[in-house]
Order: C-alpha cells, then structure tokens, then sequence
C-alpha cells in the first residue's frame, strides 16, 4: 500500500530578459544553466523533450550520495507552457507535477513555475530552495547575455 501524504504546490515567479520562445528553448536544453537537468550539475542526463517523452538526471552530493530524478513530459505548447511529472526521494517516489508557463512582458518573459502535489513535509518544502536557485541561475544566464 502507498502511504497517504499531506500535498501542497510551490508557485514561484521570476522577469527574465528573453523572448518566450529563448526562454522556452533554454528550459529544454540541458547546456543552460538554471534547468532541471542541467549537464554542468548532474552525473547522467537523459531527455526526450516531447509528449510522453521521458527524463531522467542523477545529482550526486559531495559524498556521493545519488539523487535520481525522472518523470515525463505531459504539455509542450511552444514558448507558452511545459508540463512533466516528476519523481524523485524528495517526493517519496510519488509523482508530482512542474508546470512552467511563459508570458510575454515588453522585451522580458514572465516565467511562472508551479510545482504541485509535493508532500508537505521537509523534503518537499527543500523544493523552493532548489527551484528558486535553478531559476535564479537561468534569470543569470539571460541578464549576462542581456549585458554583453
């Protein structure tokens, strides 16, 4: 039997300096610091970025304990919205659902991340730090550009 866990949703929001369509493209490209699945932070990557199409990326602590992470991708509407599941020990095993949309602001994108049915405990609350410096990161990567 699955255990029953208390859920709660992180809603985080960042002006990044991009078009939705760089930003849409940056998000699905494990090169660009500030994703998920960002080469530069993880041992392995796999990602098949279409609809059913699945990911997988193991971080490794300094003591070389393994997190993996997977899930699939349910919604890829072009510089709009991208939609997966997402597995992890930080969830339990239990899916849960990152939903990034993307709107259009002057020359910037209103990035809206949500992240939905985490377990309301301390590894789920671990989300927000995680996802505020991966999204810091990529707001970096479009400022450093922005500035050259």
């Amino acid at each position: 039997m699955i255990p029953s866990y208390k859920t709660m949703t992180i809603t985080l929001n960042r002006t990044i300096p991009a078009s939705p369509a760089e930003v849409y493209a940056a998000w699905l490209d494990p090169a660009t610091p500030g994703t998920p699945w960002d080469r530069s932070e993880c041992e392995k990557v796999i990602l098949d970025p279409r609809i059913d199409g699945l990911f997988y990326f193991k971080r490794v602590s300094p003591d070389r304990v393994e997190f993996p992470h997977f899930g699939r991708f349910v919604v890829l509407d072009a510089a709009k919205k991208i939609e997966y599941t997402w597995m992890s020990p930080f969830t339990h095993g239990v899916e849960s659902v990152v939903t990034v949309e993307l709107e259009r602001k002057g020359d910037d994108t209103l990035l809206q991340l949500r992240h939905s049915n985490l377990p309301d405990d301390e590894l789920g609350h671990m989300h927000t730090a995680g996802w505020t410096s991966r999204l810091d990161a990529l707001v970096e990567r479009f400022q450093v550009r922005r500035n050259r």
